[in-house]
């Protein structure tokens, strides 16, 4: 009898399912139906139908977008509480609404609300869609191009164009409307995730080549233990490291030194010559910069401790590490806005003037902030800087809460660097919560990496060394996940 029951069982499945693909034969989304349907990440209703041409809740939109995003590594399983009053863990939408939540790829119609059975516009899925592939455009004309641009509403101009720029998102008819407005159907959605998906492979694959340490981290190495830290480095693509300080004063003294022979800096230094890497040199770092730094004397103080440093090192090592030794680091965040727009370049222009004999480049370490006027400010930080197209501003701290502002950050550093000619723009990933020391899941990193990607020239680890390395993570999983993503591989699932 249980065989009978079966038999009957498998045969109704079958018969569904040839029903479900003969409801997309002769659709104009057929190839990617089917596919879908293949892999299991869309199904039929109750009664066995597909309806390619229905329109879309926003709970199911979440569903398609969560269950493809989950298939292909973009992000994890999320067993997290629904921030939402109408999203509840007895609903089947309750984990892909959790999901995209907190991976800041969809938000609710309010703070409270998601309004799961609400309809899922145009604009909407092509925000949701390009922020799960970390795809912005900030300076695009694309959108105007269609008769309704103006449609667009302003939350959603970055990501309808970072679509339409890159032929994942059309428009309808000879006209070529967008219909920003308009529900979106399953047949759209899922067409439009699946063009994102595959674009995001072949194109969006981007990779840290730059890692940033602490020097204490190091200060109890031998040559060999080390060598195997650089050899992972080197495994990992790693062509550039940073050191965020060499020395840490207080109160105009210096209390702790890694300039010494065989101190980290000298280790570090030794390690990349031997394995083909560049090295920038931090010099002196106070925690009092985030509250003497207005104080002109207390900069004109740290200036002088620098100085020595500088002079102290390239003596030391200057000749000794030639091909590895290749530039200067300022360790001091920079941050456009407020009163600090006023000192801060003539402060950085200082520093570069104090190294200009060494005749290495300075890199300079910034923090974003969501300043109305961004650009203005950090142009204005950027022409007394007189940094030039050999310097580097280096974006710190890219992770976090804001990640969904992060693009729109970034280009407007990016265009202010455009218009001072300091052409090199690099991004560092940070690599913990910020919170605590965990590290973050891979599928998070590459998101912040592809939305970085497009502006700079080279993306870093804060710190690959402390959070991927296996000698100081203590376990390979965190280094092998991210070596698998460079091979092509799956991204952190």
């Amino acid at each position: 009898m249980k065989k009978i029951i079966a038999i009957i069982c498998a045969f109704a499945l079958t018969v569904t399912s040839f029903a479900a693909f003969a409801q997309t034969e002769g659709h104009w989304a057929e190839e990617t139906l089917e596919n879908w349907m293949a892999q299991g990440l869309i199904s039929g209703y109750a009664d066995g139908s597909v309806m390619p041409d229905r329109e879309v809740t926003r709970a199911e939109f979440a569903k398609l977008l969560y269950g493809a995003l989950l298939k292909n590594g973009y992000i994890e399983e999320n067993e997290g509480e629904s921030p939402f009053s109408d999203v509840t863990s007895a609903d089947w939408f309750f984990a892909p609404v959790c999901a995209l939540y907190q991976n800041r790829i969809m938000t609710g119609t309010t703070a409270q609300t998601f309004e799961p059975s609400g309809k899922m516009t145009r604009e909407a899925a092509a925000t949701a869609i390009a922020r799960a592939i970390g795809a912005e455009e900030h300076f695009s004309n694309k959108v105007s191009e269609y008769s309704d641009a103006d449609d667009v509403a302003s939350y959603a101009e970055p990501y309808v164009a970072a679509l339409t720029e890159r032929g994942i998102m059309t428009g309808y008819g000879q006209n070529a409307s967008l219909m920003p407005k308009k529900t979106i159907t399953r047949a759209e959605a899922v067409t439009l995730i699946d063009r994102a998906l595959r674009f995001a492979d072949k194109n969006m694959r981007p990779n840290m080549t730059a890692n940033f340490v602490d020097p204490f981290k190091f200060e109890n190495y031998s040559d060999q233990r080390l060598s195997m830290h650089f050899d992972s480095l080197k495994e990992a693509g790693m062509t550039d490291i940073v050191i965020d300080w060499c020395c840490v004063t207080t109160l105009g003294t210096v209390i702790e030194d890694h300039t010494g022979e065989n101190g980290a800096v000298e280790l570090i230094l030794k390690q990349a010559q031997q394995h083909g890497m560049r090295v920038y040199v931090g010099l002196n770092f106070s925690e009092e910069w985030w509250s003497q730094s207005e104080d002109e004397t207390w900069r004109s103080e740290q200036l002088e401790i620098a100085r020595e440093q500088a002079r102290k090192l390239y003596e030391a090592y200057g000749e000794k590490y030639s091909d590895a030794f290749y530039g200067w680091f300022f360790p001091w965040t920079v941050y456009a806005g407020g009163d600090m727009s006023d000192w801060a370049g003539e402060f950085i222009g200082d520093y570069k003037a104090m190294l200009e004999n060494t005749g290495k480049p300075m890199m300079v370490s910034a923090v974003l902030t969501g300043s109305e006027h961004a650009v203005r400010d950090w142009k204005k930080i950027l022409e007394k800087s007189a940094l030039d197209e050999n310097d580097v501003i280096c974006l710190r701290d890219l992770q976090g809460e804001r990640i969904n502002e992060m693009g729109g950050l970034i280009a407007a550093v990016y265009e202010a660097a455009q218009q001072t000619g300091c052409s090199k723009l690099w991004a560092v990933i940070s690599l913990c919560d910020g919170e605590t020391p965990n590290t973050l899941a891979l599928s998070s990193v590459i998101r912040s990496m592809r939305i970085a990607a497009p502006y700079v020239d080279k993306i870093g680890g804060d710190s690959y060394s402390a959070h991927f390395c296996p000698d100081m993570k203590r376990t390979q999983e965190h280094h092998e996940q991210y070596l698998s993503y460079l091979n092509g591989g799956d991204k952190g699932e």
